[in-house]
């Protein structure tokens, strides 16, 4: 589920942008979120936050060549977080490999010394977090090349400590644990991750290894086992799971969508009217919007969900653009992360503004009927995002 009590959104005020942290929440929740890091505490407010926008500004323009001479540049005590910072973005958006390896092992070895050396009760206070921290950062990217062996050797180095809540490297943990000799501690975590609907690539092979294991000759029964898993997504036997799909529905507005007419980057028109008998997602987005780009990889994940639902169709609206090369940038930016979204274009933000948006990204979902049931403003991190807007998928495929 999506917590409401954490929110990352750039509201429209007038002519001025803010972005808002409701309250603040970890880099690995958010990617390009600017945020203290608890390593950065001894440096005056007004220099890290100088740096975290520095940083921050860098990714978002995937400047890998800035982001090196930022971080040259770094006060030491904010070094440690924004390494983390740095690799844990370039690991979660595919960017680059061997980058993200060599912040990740400039951190863990800062907190490594940390932990190991510690100079005050500050030091003492940080050293174990933030090791645990590099250590599953490492392990992830090790885990992403195929590494294993060495994966195993950074998860399990402070295996006591509570890991990220990084969806991404919670699925590149248990992938390790799939490919050891301990892959039976992970089975139940993997049939609960499909039961309540992560069908990713990384949680289908790891449960896949896991039952050829335990059943040696009999992979041709994995596809039944499996989607004997995806059966239960629904959920209703879960009385936890039966309370927050009654949140949702109670949240349901079901209201008439106003009809939109908008071209995609190829010239092609789409219209509302023309999608009745499906369920349509609209995100709306903007360059220049930090969370609408971070939300992009959970996006992604959620349409990997439905990819063979012909009755679901996600469309990317760009809107309140300020980039005058927008056609150029987009096609740009779908090659380098292997995107396969549809995108249109809002270019004068009538649509937009018809669905009452103050902020963005803000996603619509409008059911088969053309009625608007859900209608979500900001980013709260990448497992409630995939969580929630399944959830408000599934609830408006069923709606009457």
């Amino acid at each position: 589920m999506m917590k409401t009590a954490v929110n990352f959104f750039c509201k429209i005020t007038g002519p001025f942008i803010l972005i808002l942290v409701i309250p603040v929440v970890s880099f690995a929740q958010v990617p390009a979120a600017a945020g203290a890091s608890p390593d950065a505490v001894k440096i005056k407010p007004d220099v890290h936050q100088q740096y975290a926008a520095d940083i921050n500004r860098a990714l978002f323009k995937h400047d890998l060549r800035a982001i090196d001479s930022i971080l040259a540049g770094k006060p030491d005590k904010a070094r440690t977080g924004t390494y983390r910072k740095v690799a844990t973005f370039l690991l979660e958006n595919e960017l680059d490999l061997q980058m993200a390896e060599k912040y990740a092992t400039m951190a863990y070895e800062l907190s490594k010394e940390t932990y190991t050396h510690p100079s005050d009760d500050y030091d003492r206070e940080i050293g174990p977090p933030n090791l645990s921290k590099a250590s599953e950062l490492m392990g992830s990217i090790a885990a992403s090349e195929g590494d294993f062996v060495k994966a195993t050797r950074y998860f399990t180095e402070k295996p006591d400590t509570p890991r990220s809540g990084s969806a991404k490297m919670e699925a590149l943990y248990l992938l390790t644990v799939a490919h050891s000799d301990q892959y039976a501690t992970v089975k139940q975590k993997l049939e609960s991750k499909v039961s309540s609907g992560d069908f990713s690539s990384e949680i289908k092979t790891s449960i896949q290894l896991v039952y050829n294991k335990e059943n040696p000759g009999k992979a041709e029964g994995f596809e039944a086992y499996y989607n004997s898993l995806k059966a239960l997504y629904k959920g209703e036997s879960d009385p936890v799971r039966n309370k927050e799909l009654s949140g949702l529905k109670a949240q349901m507005m079901d209201r008439p969508s106003p009809e939109f007419s908008l071209f995609d980057t190829e010239g092609k028109q789409v219209t509302l009217s023309s999608l009745k008998g499906k369920v349509v997602v609209l995100d709306f987005w903007a360059t220049w919007c930090v969370p609408c780009v971070a939300s992009f990889p959970a996006m992604r994940r959620v349409m990997d969900k439905y990819k063979d639902d012909q009755d679901v169709v996600f469309l990317f609206v760009n809107t309140r653009e300020k980039n005058k090369d927008i056609q150029s940038w987009i096609a740009k930016f779908k090659t380098e992360h292997n995107y396969s979204f549809r995108i249109l274009l809002d270019s004068d933000s009538k649509i937009v503004s018809s669905y009452g948006s103050t902020g963005l990204p803000t996603k619509v979902i409008i059911d088969k009927d053309g009625m608007i049931q859900f209608i979500t403003m900001g980013f709260s991190g990448d497992s409630a995002l995939v969580s929630e807007l399944a959830d408000m998928i599934e609830l408006t495929k069923n709606a009457k």
